[in-house]
């Protein structure tokens, strides 16, 4: 008999070998609580927390770190250049990983994958696929109760899928509440990849990345009555995923970023590229008068930087500038639109004739409408033809 250890319950794991100590554990367990012990939301929940935490992890761990450590000892004719030295840096990777507190996060694959890079293709993990964690935990369920589908997702030696058979035997739910319970409880563990099985049984060679869908969450209303596992489980669903997506949505939330600290102590370099551009455009003598008007705008701002509807100003035609299509606020709209002028307008000179036509109005009596005579710019009626719907 071999010598047993212990779970947090005080239920032992094993003894007269793995197969039937896997049986006997279950047994145990349910002698123990009863077969209504399933009809207990804490209960079932520290069921799959204990089949997840102290069965699943460690074994699936165990196949990986040992399948592993056989390839790297694989002589290949790709590794003709790889060392010992190689491949003992390869194995402390392994070790680090093996101790690492949850091992199945994509920052600890990474990191296991730049230990092993040394050893080429013996200790090479692909990416399989992208896959949703409600598919995986479905396909988990339905395939461990049949014996050509359960090597998909365990080893031979494994024993957690014998107490999730016999506890699912029990009938008081259905598989998909099963697939929620392990849903919720592989988020938990943050268990975020398991092993591929690309040619129909599992491998160290390839994983499958888990990821939650980015549609809608489909239980927008909590099943079940009230204290049942189906109720708990799909109120802690519902607010993992919401949680999940409220952060997605916060790394994901388009930002622009204005180049410089607010307040602006400077005029933005979009505008100076703007005014430098214009200054090209408009080299010609029968452009000067034009020219001069950017140039008594600039000249107006710069004075007036401080002023808060000139920071607003500024801030307003950054972000405008920002978009990827020029947008245009059509007569009597109350909305932005793109523009269907053609491609996209110069995001400087946009900005330089957002901000003189603002600073008209922000600045009326700098900006004589009509033209001076012996002036050195040209009146706002003249400058507004030159920009057009500029």
């Amino acid at each position: 008999m071999q010598e047993h250890s212990a779970s947090t319950t005080g239920r032992p794991l094993r003894y007269h070998g793995t197969k039937i100590s896997s049986s006997r554990e279950t047994k145990l367990w349910f002698a123990q609580f009863g077969y209504k012990t399933f009809t207990k939301p804490e209960l079932v929940a520290t069921f799959v927390a204990e089949l997840v935490e102290k069965l699943w992890v460690p074994q699936t761990r165990s196949f990986m770190a040992r399948q592993l450590r056989r390839r790297l000892h694989q002589s290949k004719i790709d590794d003709a250049e790889v060392t010992t030295h190689d491949i003992q840096v390869g194995h402390n990777a392994l070790a680090l990983w093996e101790e690492t507190r949850q091992p199945f996060t994509m920052e600890a694959l990474e990191r296991l994958r730049e230990g092993l890079k040394r050893c080429g293709t013996r200790g090479f993990i692909d990416t399989l696929a992208l896959r949703t964690r409600q598919d995986h935990m479905r396909d988990l369920v339905g395939g461990i109760g049949n014996k050509r589908k359960r090597g998909i997702h365990s080893s031979k030696d494994a024993t957690w899928p014998d107490p999730l058979l016999q506890a699912m035997a029990v009938k008081f739910h259905e598989a998909d509440h099963w697939a929620i319970a392990l849903d919720v409880q592989f988020r938990a563990s943050g268990i975020e990849w398991v092993p591929g099985s690309p040619g129909g049984r599992i491998t160290s060679t390839a994983v499958v990345r888990l990821q939650s869908t980015k549609t809608a969450i489909p239980l927008l209303v909590p099943a079940g009555g009230s204290g049942t596992l189906l109720r708990e489980v799909s109120e802690a669903t519902i607010e993992h995923e919401k949680r999940i997506q409220r952060q997605a949505a916060e790394r994901e939330r388009p930002r622009i970023n204005f180049g410089c600290k607010l307040p602006f102590i400077t005029i933005p370099d979009l505008i100076v590229d703007g005014l430098a551009k214009s200054r090209k455009i408009l080299a010609s003598k029968s452009d000067r008068l034009f020219l001069g008007h950017y140039e008594l705008a600039m000249n107006t701002l710069t004075t007036n930087l401080q002023h808060p509807l000139c920071q607003y100003m500024l801030m307003l035609i950054l972000t405008v500038c920002s978009s990827t299509d020029t947008p245009q606020v059509l007569l009597k709209a109350t909305e932005f639109s793109v523009s269907m002028a053609g491609k996209r307008k110069d995001p400087a000179q946009l900005a330089l004739a957002m901000a003189t036509r603002m600073l008209w109005f922000v600045f009326p009596r700098i900006f004589p409408w009509q033209t001076a005579p012996y002036s050195l710019s040209c009146g706002g009626s003249e400058m507004a033809k030159k920009l057009g719907t500029r």
